[in-house]
C-alpha cells in the first residue's frame, strides 16, 4: 500500500502542478517498519526522524511514534520545524478518552481526545528553491541573477568570507537534511555545504568549496580553487588541471 501511495502521488493526482507533497497522520507503522521504509526509499523524508527525540504516544513507560509526517524532497527543503502536539500522550490515564469515561472529568478542550498525538509541521513556502527542492542561497555580491536568498556577512553562518550552510539552516529552523544550492562571489569565498546533496558555485577568486554528506556538485569558476569532498559520490564540473585542487572527489578530477 505504501508503494502504491508513493506511485499515486507521483502522478500529481489533484492536477495542481505543485511539486510539494506531504504524507501526514497515523500510519500505524513504526519508523523502521516496511511501509515507512518503502516511502523513504521512494524519496520521502521521515520528518519525525529528522528532528530527533520526538514521540507521539506512551505505553507502559515507553514512548515512540506511529504518527508520521513524510515530505518529498521539494517540500523537505521548506520545512522549518516538526513537533507532535502533546494533547494525548502526556495526559494521565484517569483522563483517558475511552478507558474510564468519567463525565465529571470532561472538559471541552482537545486534551485526552485520543491515545496518541497529532503531528504539526512548520513550513516557510517563500524561500527560493530549485527543481530538486534545495534552498538557493547567494552571498551578497554574487554574479548569480536567479531567485535566491541573499546573505550578507554577519548573517547566521556567514562570517569573514566563510559561509557554513548547516549553521544558517539551523538558525532558520530547517531540517538537518535540507539541501542547498550556494552561489559565491567573484572574490575568494569559503563555502561549506550541508548534510544532503548540495551544489556549490565559486565564481571568481581562489575559492574553497567543501561538501559534507550527500552527492555534491562543485563548480569552482575562475581562479585556483580547492574542492573538498566527503561522504557520497562527489563531482567537479569544471576542474582545471594544474590549477585547481581536488580532495576526496570521485568524478571530474
Amino acid at each position: 500500500a505504501a508503494i502504491v501511495l508513493a506511485n499515486w502521488l507521483a502522478t500529481d493526482p489533484t492536477g495542481s502542478g505543485d511539486a510539494d507533497f506531504l504524507i501526514i497522520g497515523d500510519l500505524n507503522s513504526y519508523a523502521m517498519e516496511d511501509p515507512i521504509m518503502a516511502l523513504t526509499d521512494a524519496g520521502y523524508t521521515n520528518l519525525m526522524d529528522a528532528y530527533n527525540g520526538l514521540y507521539s504516544y506512551q505505553f507502559q513507560g515507553q514512548s515512540g511514534y506511529l504518527d508520521h509526517a513524510l515530505a518529498n524532497a521539494n517540500l523537505t527543503a521548506q520545512v522549518t520545524g516538526v513537533a507532535p502536539w502533546h494533547i494525548n500522550s502526556d495526559e494521565p490515564v484517569a483522563l483517558d478518552y475511552n478507558n474510564y469515561n468519567q463525565p465529571e472529568l470532561y472538559n471541552a478542550d482537545p486534551y485526552g481526545s485520543s491515545d496518541h498525538d497529532p503531528v504539526m509541521v512548520g513550513l516557510d513556502l517563500d524561500r527560493a528553491t530549485n527543481a530538486d527542492g534545495c534552498y538557493v542561497l547567494a552571498l551578497e555580491g554574487s554574479p548569480f541573477t536567479g531567485p535566491a536568498t541573499v546573505l550578507s556577512i554577519g548573517d547566521p553562518g556567514y562570517t569573514s568570507g566563510v559561509f557554513q550552510a548547516r549553521r544558517w539552516g539551523s538558525s532558520e529552523g530547517l531540517s538537518r537534511m535540507a539541501c542547498y544550492e550556494i552561489h559565491g562571489t567573484d572574490e575568494r569565498d569559503v563555502i561549506v555545504g550541508g548534510n544532503s546533496s548540495d551544489q556549490l558555485f565559486g565564481y571568481g577568486g581562489d575559492d574553497v568549496l567543501v561538501g559534507l554528506k550527500g552527492q555534491d556538485l562543485f563548480t569552482g569558476g575562475t581562479g585556483a580553487d580547492v574542492m573538498q569532498g566527503n561522504q557520497g559520490i562527489d563531482e567537479v564540473l569544471d576542474y582545471e588541471f594544474g590549477i585547481d585542487i581536488c580532495n576526496s572527489i570521485e568524478i571530474g578530477c
